[in-house]
């Protein structure tokens, strides 16, 4: 056994078994969901204040865990298979048990799921509050954004549906199979990033480890169960495609990882014109009319018209103190006093949105005018950047776990790239954003400014980086 990655290993784990110890402090107790959620840190220590005990907490154990984190991708190389996948299984499994108390969002997909398996509703047209009686029905009430229409894709409506239906009528059981199931699809995302690594000639086990003991990967998928993992199942598997030179099945793999969540649909354009460039003509036929198909059928027991997406819509419309759109909305609001917030919103909005689209359209044309198609590394590459644009200029629900998007296609970038470190931080850093409001215990311009400041600040790390240490890995 390697033993730098015994050792590395040896002190994650112990980390993440402290983030274990209120909740077993709490069972113990015989503490509820509710005082649980509400209370977690104080099942611990009582007599402090909980946020700042969280925010303390977070801030020593994340750095700590990514730092160690750092130091065991650069050994990862001399690791056996075996050891990177014991471990993994090791930390997914204290994430499995660990209480969901930073996101309640899990509570959501148990409300929808249950809102389709029990009344046989519609989540895209009806809410889960809509339901008469619904204060009496734990699946329903225990999430605070029951009076939302649904914005995930189809699928993963169906994925709620069938996991709450194995619950037995058990809010604990419910929660407790979305967590296994979230831990088991990271597991298989490990192996999947281990197969693709090795199709791309990288080193399968350090690839496995900046996908499966990623702090923020760990931490929101099986943590807190966010569907952001199926989602990233049929991501890989769409470059597993790619490199293997199975081109006849990367859209439709993508198509259905954008009917868990829509994001996925950034990477269509860049990977077709990708594929054009390859020649690829006949896959990229059969490949849409396939994907055109999958639309259709799993859209097909939702489907009400364009209401439909009324859930989605709203969502796009939602912000999030830690967008920087949120900053420009709120600057706008307090310079030209005259403007109406729905104005300024609508303002800022179009700021964001076209300077986005002149930046995707200028990597497209750049990635065409190339005629030669760039190599599978660069298209990596080119598509973590499409993410973290959206990311940072797009999108107006800013959550951490989004983060979770670009990094299994970290894992299949060379770490001699600016783009590695700077996307490693922010997995970081995206985390730490929780830690303002944690300790001021307020929305207020400051909490706004340090909550940007402190997710976004590897980008200027990656700016001298790419400016003194030009890129020339994966071209």
């Amino acid at each position: 056994m390697n033993q730098p990655m015994k050792a590395l290993g040896f002190k994650i784990f112990l980390l993440w078994c402290i983030l274990l110890l209120p909740g077993i402090v709490g069972v113990i107790n015989g503490s509820g969901l509710s005082n649980l959620q509400d209370n977690y840190w104080g099942q611990l220590i009582p007599w402090g204040k909980t946020q700042t005990i969280e925010a303390i907490a977070l801030i020593i154990i994340l750095t700590v865990a990514f730092f160690l984190y750092v130091k065991a991708i650069k050994v990862s190389k001399r690791a056996s298979l075996f050891e990177v996948t014991a471990w993994t299984l090791l930390f997914t499994v204290i994430f499995i048990l660990l209480f969901p108390f930073a996101c309640e969002d899990v509570y959501y997909y148990i409300a929808s799921g249950q809102l389709q398996y029990t009344y046989q509703e519609n989540p895209y047209l009806k809410t889960p509050h809509q339901i008469i009686g619904w204060q009496e029905d734990p699946f329903l009430s225990t999430t605070g954004w029951g009076f939302l229409l649904n914005p995930y894709g189809p699928l993963w409506n169906m994925v709620t549906a069938l996991l709450v239906s194995l619950a037995a009528e058990r809010l604990w059981l419910a929660l407790l199979i979305l967590k296994v199931f979230a831990g088991i699809l990271h597991m298989i995302n490990l192996f999947l990033i281990g197969y693709a690594a090795k199709e791309l000639n990288l080193k399968p086990t350090q690839a496995m480890v900046v996908y499966g003991w990623n702090p923020l990967l760990l931490f929101e998928l099986p943590g807190h169960a966010h569907n952001d993992v199926l989602l990233l199942t049929f991501l890989i598997l769409a470059f597993i495609c790619l490199a293997t030179t199975r081109a006849t099945f990367v859209l439709p793999l993508l198509t259905i990882s954008a009917m868990v969540k829509y994001t996925s649909v950034l990477l269509g354009p860049p990977i077709a014109l990708w594929l054009i460039l390859k020649k690829k003509y006949l896959s990229l036929v059969v490949s849409t009319t396939l994907l055109i198909l999958l639309v259709l059928l799993v859209w097909a027991p939702y489907w009400e018209g364009i209401e439909t997406l009324a859930g989605l819509f709203r969502q796009m419309n939602f912000y999030s103190i830690k967008s920087l759109h949120y900053l420009l909305f709120m600057g706008l609001s307090q310079w030209f006093a005259n403007i109406p917030n729905t104005q300024a919103f609508q303002i800022s909005s179009r700021i964001f949105l076209g300077i986005f689209g002149v930046l995707y359209a200028y990597m497209l044309y750049h990635l065409w005018s190339k005629r030669e198609p760039a190599s599978i590394s660069g298209l990596v590459k080119l598509c973590i950047v499409i993410f973290i644009l959206y990311l940072f200029l797009i999108n107006k629900w800013f959550q951490p776990w989004y983060f979770c998007w670009f990094i299994p296609l970290l894992a299949l970038c060379k770490e001699t790239s600016p783009i590695f470190p700077t996307a490693l931080l922010l997995s970081y850093t995206a985390e730490l954003s929780r830690v303002p409001q944690l300790i001021i215990q307020n929305t207020g311009p400051l909490v706004q400014v340090l909550s940007v400041t402190i997710t976004w600040l590897p980008l200027l790390g990656y700016i001298l980086c790419k400016n003194i240490f030009p890129d020339n890995s994966g071209k």
